[in-house]
């Protein structure tokens, strides 16, 4: 029989009671994602000892998750043109990295702190606005078909010029993709 007395069960009542108290809120700008409780529950094991311990390859899964989620570089987006139409550009060297094996490192440490935080993740790489859009509102279009250049400044069109970009029959193409 186990008292409420009973040294391990006092020990993982302690233990329990520390790790739930944590919860931390990810900003994304227009977007969050929070752990509770009850997810940091699902992510606890016992040792031989009897200690509660959060299982790293949970943490690590989650984490990827988020990478999954929310990383930018280099992905497909949907954007609209100067002139109205909507495309798809993919490719470039802008966006968003998560630092996955940082960040695992630091939500371990909140949880096992006990904290209520509210704050951004880690990332590999930066872009300019954390926003489901992160491209933003200040940008160069740069229309290959067309040929023409347009520059917007907290969304205002600023500039529409023409243009004169690479040669792809001489290997000189302008590449395509969201660049930063």
């Amino acid at each position: 029989e186990v008292y409420q007395d009973d040294e391990t069960l006092v020990k993982q009542a302690e233990q329990l009671n520390q790790l739930a108290r944590a919860k931390i809120t990810y900003d994304f700008e227009d977007r969050t994602e929070v752990v509770d409780p009850e997810m940091i529950r699902s992510w606890l094991a016992l040792d031989e000892e009897n200690n509660y311990y959060l299982d790293e390859a949970k943490v690590k899964e989650y984490v990827h998750q988020l990478a999954v989620k929310y990383d930018t570089y280099g992905s497909e987006r949907d954007f609209r043109t100067a002139d109205g139409r909507n495309i798809k550009v993919k490719g470039g060297d802008y966006g968003f990295v998560l630092y996955e094996e940082e960040e695992v490192k630091a939500l371990t440490a909140n949880i096992n702190a006990g904290e209520t935080v509210t704050r951004e993740p880690q990332y590999l790489y930066r872009g300019y606005n954390r926003e489901e859009n992160d491209i933003g509102d200040t940008y160069v279009e740069v229309d290959l078909t067309h040929q023409r250049m347009c520059f917007y400044l907290n969304g205002q069109l600023l500039v529409d010029t023409p243009v004169v970009t690479g040669t792809p029959a001489k290997k000189h193409a302008t590449p395509t993709g969201v660049y930063g």
